[in-house]
């Protein structure tokens, strides 16, 4: 469920912060950015860690240890969640995690439309949502 124009808003606002370390060659580009994030709180996405390991199978050999859940994917996944968030803590960063709920009821009517939009009505999938 989106915001409309919540990242301009932001902007604007000076909430955002921009940091460039896409420069490998840049021996002090990881510093950049342990220093940028240090002692402040940053929002992350878990669905693309959640997405990240499920689906990557080099980590089937690194995080092959069962912690008890019933599924075996669930176990990976909590070590890597858990993994990654310490290192941010490591950093001094405290990452928010963030993930979607279930679309409150008074959104269903638009949802619907969004799909029909898409599917060319013949989707189905949400047929009597919002009615």
């Amino acid at each position: 469920m989106g915001i409309t124009n919540l990242w301009k808003l932001l902007d604007e606002e000076g909430a955002i912060v921009r940091v460039d370390g896409s420069d490998e060659d840049d021996p002090d580009a990881q510093r950049i950015i342990r220093e940028s994030v240090d002692g402040k709180a940053l929002a992350v996405d878990l669905s693309f860690w959640i997405m990240q390991a499920c689906t990557q199978q080099a980590l089937d050999e690194v995080y092959n240890e069962d912690l008890g859940f019933d599924d075996p994917d669930a176990s990976k996944t909590a070590k890597i969640v858990f993994e990654r968030a310490l290192n941010y803590l490591r950093h001094g960063c405290v990452p928010v995690g963030v993930i979607d709920g279930q679309a409150p009821w008074q959104k269903l009517g638009a949802l619907r439309a969004r799909w029909g939009a898409h599917a060319g009505g013949g989707g189905g999938a949400f047929g009597r949502c919002g009615e």
